[in-house]
């Protein structure tokens, strides 16, 4: 017999928090390889990519992909179980903006705990795509915000252009700051945990 599920605001809360967990598994695999000895500056290096590059680029747009949406189906979620309506969007800067303060406060609390801790040097990759072989240039990030509205800000539209990377357009860059994105996920679902506790 099928399990019933509770829905609001037409999502069905427990198939969505399943498949955000899923999709955020799948991106694990990718960031704990990047993350054992940098190994990622080896798998993608820097540089123009060639054919043995190949798996492990398309193995990042799925990482890239795959994590934006699970925070999207996430940010989701918390409106629902707050019984809150939220704007049919990617944009993950619109939804998290959007929420009340004090769950934004829990988040960020959250997710300086966690991005606090030692890091290893990389925490994102840029990659940049045109149709001709041209030399980019790349901005210094080293002064950007951490906090996690700004990285947001940065990623906010991740998903959209992630996986419609392959396109061809003019000179375009694509950043993925995986681990502070991982960090936010990681914080948004243990705040989603606390409030499905609370409503037992």
């Amino acid at each position: 017999m099928a399990k019933p599920h509770k829905i609001k605001n037409d999502l069905h809360i427990e198939t969505a928090l399943a498949c955000s967990e899923a999709f955020n598994r799948s991106s694990e695999v990718f960031i704990e390889k990047a993350l054992k000895q940098n190994k990622i500056l080896k798998d993608i290096p820097e540089g123009v990519l060639n054919k043995a590059h190949e798996q492990n680029f398309g193995d990042l747009v799925v990482c890239a992909s795959n994590l934006s949406f699970a925070i999207e189906l996430n940010l989701k979620c918390l409106y629902s179980l707050l019984s809150l309506p939220f704007t049919k969007t990617h944009d993950l800067l619109k939804l998290y903006n959007d929420l009340p303060e004090n769950i934004k406060s829990e988040i960020e609390e959250r997710y300086e705990k966690g991005r606090t801790t030692p890091t290893p040097v990389s925490v994102s990759i840029t990659v940049a795509l045109a149709p001709h072989q041209e030399v980019p240039e790349w901005p210094d990030d080293s002064l950007e915000s951490k906090r996690l509205p700004n990285v947001l800000e940065r990623s906010k539209s991740v998903f959209t252009e992630w996986r419609y990377i392959f396109e061809v357009q003019p000179m375009k860059q694509f950043k993925f700051e995986y681990l502070l994105l991982s960090f936010g996920c990681i914080a948004i679902k243990a705040t989603i945990d606390g409030l499905m506790e609370n409503n037992k």
